[in-house]
């Protein structure tokens, strides 16, 4: 009896051994990745085995110079650009057990594009509504520095308190600058690894407030001790001139050290050394590239509902249009109406004085009609009289 249980176990084990493995290979496909010496592939989400050719938005700095940083169009598709790659390293980082917060940019830009509705506007022009960071600092004539969270943030309370995840990284904006903080959440501490990618060419006394700001913001709402300390801190990502991509800079951080898991040390001499070879800027160049490849082969992740209704909430709405006054008749539309009422009236009167004259000359007719039988009954009534006699 032993034994044929042990057949009927073994076999019943074989049976279940293929329908597990269809399962983990159902659930378990080859994640896309880009190496460090620039090649790349697409893993299972491309299987017709071929690059999407479709052209995208790419951030160069004679854009700007052309526009002189005002133009509203070229914004617009340069903060849909940061929400993509927002996206697929939201789905990069779900996969690997780290929160990141996906900023939806603005659902329209009509404000800005027409001048007159912005006097109806109350808040500064140069902030956007919709940012792309989770805090964003920004400095007065002063020199002092405030904070703002976005308002689809993680950091914001109600989303903090249901981070599914002890690991978190947040985006954090200085004056015309972004830059990144991976926070590690450990049972007794928390490390806070921050990188600028400007390194020592950035803004030192921004990085200064980011640190304070750390401390005084994270620190009594974890509970627990904070230790902060700045990564590359002497490398500079974007060293050439014609390098505008801070943001994706911050995602190629990201990537080789949480979903590749390389250390600090190894992946700033990495870094460094593109910046010695000049090659930094078509490395970074071509990471973007493949960060929008992935995202029109549908490796993403879009918002919460709860941030899309953020977005929608605080896009400027168009300004309600004011009560028109009732417009007055024009010079030929009173004439017109003049006429018209005239021309009635004179109809009227005519058709009323010809009725009545034709009614007066019946009822003489019929009146003079009468008379004349009349006056035959009583003739015929004096002609029998008489003969009668």
């Amino acid at each position: 009896m032993d034994k044929k249980k042990e057949i009927n176990d073994s076999t019943n084990v074989k049976q279940l051994k293929p329908s597990c493995a269809r399962y983990s290979a159902a659930r378990n496909l080859e994640e896309p990745k880009f190496d460090t010496d620039g090649n790349s592939t697409y893993g299972d989400y491309n299987t017709s085995n071929r690059p999407p050719g479709n052209r995208h938005f790419i951030p160069r700095r004679a854009k700007l110079r052309a526009s002189g940083g005002r133009s509203i169009s070229l914004y617009e598709k340069w903060r849909l650009m940061q929400y993509q790659s927002n996206c697929i390293m939201k789905r990069f980082l779900d996969r690997h057990s780290v929160n990141v917060s996906v900023l939806p940019p603005c659902v329209h830009y009509d404000l800005w594009k027409h001048p007159r509705w912005k006097e109806d506007y109350d808040k500064p022009l140069d902030e956007d509504p919709c940012p792309d960071c989770d805090v964003r600092f920004t400095a007065d004539a002063e020199g002092v520095y405030r904070a703002k969270i976005a308002p689809a943030s993680i950091l914001i309370p109600s989303r903090w308190r249901k981070r599914p995840f002890m690991d978190t990284i947040i985006l954090i904006g200085l004056p015309q600058h972004i830059t990144v903080a991976y926070i590690k959440e450990t049972s007794t501490q928390i490390f806070v690894e921050y990188v600028d990618p400007a390194g020592p060419s950035g803004d030192r006394q921004g990085c200064e407030e980011v640190q304070t700001w750390i401390h005084s913001y994270l620190g009594p709402r974890m509970g627990k001790t904070i230790k902060f300390y700045q990564a590359a801190k002497g490398i500079n990502f974007q060293c050439d001139k014609n390098d505008v991509m801070c943001q994706t800079w911050i995602w190629y951080w990201v990537y080789f050290r949480l979903i590749r898991s390389i250390n600090t040390q190894v992946l700033s001499r990495h870094i460094y050394r593109l910046g010695q070879d000049k090659n930094s800027l078509e490395r970074v160049h071509r990471f973007n590239c493949w960060l929008a490849d992935l995202y029109k082969l549908g490796f993403y992740t879009n918002e919460s509902p709860s941030q899309t209704k953020v977005a929608l909430l605080h896009t400027p709405k168009r300004p309600q249009p004011a009560a028109r006054a009732e417009k007055k008749p024009s010079r030929m539309q009173l004439a017109f109406k003049k006429l018209i009422r005239k021309t009635s009236d004179t109809c009227f009167s005519r058709t009323y004085a010809t009725d009545s004259s034709e009614e007066d000359d019946t009822s003489s007719s019929s009146s003079s009609n009468i008379t004349t039988a009349t006056d035959e009954l009583d003739d015929m009534s004096i002609s029998s009289s008489t003969d009668e006699d």
